[in-house]
């Protein structure tokens, strides 16, 4: 299902929506006989990008919901942040409070993974937080909420300077590069 789900996609990205749903139906339709909830989810998916390339956005937003409901219960922190990540960069610009629900999903779910790596102190993820961030910053500048979009470009521009850390110990010899606020002062 892993290389059909590509195929798919590829169709998606060349623009042949119509026939890109009627492959991912007919993966979903294969995937349920065969009982394969993975071959489900990675339909459903395609039928979430296919249906959003096609401005059928309530409908591209349900398939990646049911896509997450996929989910078997013992599925791991990982495989959960990942599909919640597609879903929630897919529906970007979609301005619903089911989306905003799956980015808080989304939090909870990389929260999780941060307070288990901690413990083992292994790496934290970031990158993945800047984009949670950046998609709570959008969804709330699309409904007109500045106040609250602030906080998120807030947290933004602190994932960004810990970033800016950690690849400056990685690159020993160069220059951190550092970006100045409106007074002209580092905002790292």
């Amino acid at each position: 299902f892993s290389a059909k789900r590509a195929e798919i996609l590829m169709h998606i990205i060349e623009h042949k929506i119509e026939y890109s749903i009627t492959q991912a139906e007919e993966m979903y339709r294969l995937a349920s006989q065969t009982n394969n909830t993975q071959g489900m989810r990675y339909a459903k998916l395609c039928l979430m990008n296919a249906y959003l390339m096609s401005a059928r956005y309530k409908e591209g937003e349900n398939a990646g919901f049911e896509a997450y409901h996929l989910l078997p219960a013992t599925a791991s922190l990982e495989e959960r942040k990942d599909i919640l990540q597609e879903i929630s960069l897919a529906c970007a610009s979609i301005e619903s409070e089911e989306s905003l629900k799956y980015l808080k999903e989304f939090e909870i779910v990389l929260d999780k993974m941060s307070r288990q790596e901690a413990k083992f102190k292994l790496r934290i993820h970031h990158t993945s937080y800047l984009l949670l961030e950046t998609l709570y910053a959008n969804y709330y500048l699309q409904n007109g909420h500045i106040d609250e979009a602030r906080i998120h470009l807030k947290k933004m521009n602190e994932y960004l300077c810990r970033l800016r850390h950690q690849s400056a110990f990685r690159s020993i010899g160069q220059q951190r590069s550092r970006l100045p606020d409106k007074t002209g002062r580092d905002t790292c």
